[in-house]
């Protein structure tokens, strides 16, 4: 399980990725919401989520959290 928090904007979006069924919404604040849901934690999925750029932030759990670090890490290492 993992939460997103994503912009309002991006809601629909969420829906299509993750639907309605399995995954939990909830209003963060007038600019914000999460979902949680149920994801397999891949270089795949932290790809999807860099797309969105500042426009999503992964805050759950520190695991992938802290594996999303890595691996925009490793993308920035090639660039150096």
């Amino acid at each position: 399980m993992v939460t997103i928090r994503f912009i309002n904007p991006l809601l629909d979006t969420a829906a299509e990725r993750f639907g309605t069924k399995d995954a939990i919404y909830a209003k963060v604040d007038d600019r914000h919401f999460s979902v949680t849901a149920q994801v397999e934690i891949s270089d795949l999925f932290y790809g999807w989520l860099l797309g969105f750029g500042k426009r999503v932030k992964l805050t759950y759990p520190d695991e992938a959290v802290e594996g999303f670090k890595a691996y925009l890490d490793k993308v920035r290492a090639i660039y150096e």
